[in-house]
């Protein structure tokens, strides 16, 4: 799960510090695109905040599953985990709504770099639209889901090979999307993990095992690490372009709520 936010994430704030654009286009509608970042941000940080309480809830059922392993390996550990995914699938709509909108119109993010990004974000089985199902619960009970880092960066690269930035105006960068999203289709889309921990708010000390490899294997901490220093860059980005009233939301501004539960529109 972690891996593919951050896999969005990261270089949409790299595009953002290194480049021009953001400083050109500020005086032009600083309001509106202050507003978009700060919504990124807060979104991001409400799934770095619920991430650490989710490994933090994985760790203690660890340790209590140990000691129950042998003698009650049927009982349960209760935990928040599973109104934690939940909590997590919204801030990740909210999240991929500001991208949108930060890519598409308001032309924030590079194109290039916003390209990179389309097999995971458009199509009816994108892979966020996937992770959003798993953990919000849509298709039976929350649960964690991992991602195949090194294969997410080669179909991604593969895709931007394949599909260059169109020279012709008469081609939209949407049209492009769309078509980089057919080119990977089912490869990109079964990226998904699913990790065999079905039910996150009554684990059996028996699957021990399992809650332990999960956090071994897929190191969601550090995952988490790598959040907060792309958080780190995306602040320091609002703090030196924008002014208060910039980001601040107009009252009744409808960009702070979710409007659709959809993903991949």
């Amino acid at each position: 799960m972690l891996e593919l936010i951050n896999s969005i994430v990261e270089p949409i704030a790299n595009s953002l510090s290194v480049t021009g654009r953001l400083e050109a286009r500020k005086n032009k509608d600083a309001h509106e695109i202050g507003t978009e970042l700060f919504l990124l941000y807060a979104s991001l940080n409400d799934i770095l905040v619920a991430g650490r309480r989710i490994v933090e809830q994985l760790e203690r059922a660890c340790s209590w599953m140990k000691t129950k392993l042998y003698q009650e390996p049927d009982r349960c550990y209760i935990s928040h985990v599973d109104f934690l995914l939940r909590q997590q699938s919204l801030s990740i709509l909210k999240l991929v709504a500001s991208i949108k909108r930060l890519g598409l119109e308001l032309q924030v993010i590079p194109p290039d770099a916003y390209m990179k990004l389309a097999p995971l974000l458009y199509g009816k089985h994108n892979p966020v639209g996937r992770l959003f199902d798993a953990i919000s619960g849509e298709r039976g009970k929350p649960k964690i889901v991992s991602v195949d880092a090194d294969q997410l960066q080669y179909l991604l690269d593969r895709a931007t090979a394949r599909a260059p930035f169109p020279q012709d105006a008469a081609i939209t960068l949407r049209d492009v999307l769309f078509e980089m999203n057919e080119m990977l289709g089912d490869n990109i889309s079964n990226l998904l993990i699913a990790e065999p921990i079905e039910n996150v708010g009554y684990m059996p000390a028996k699957h021990f095992s399992v809650v332990r490899s999960y956090l071994d294997t897929h190191k969601p901490s550090a995952a988490l690490d790598d959040m907060e220093h792309i958080l780190k860059v995306l602040r320091d980005v609002l703090e030196k372009n924008f002014s208060l009233p910039d980001v601040l939301l107009s009252v009744g501004d409808r960009r702070s709520a979710l409007g659709d539960p959809y993903v991949g529109l």
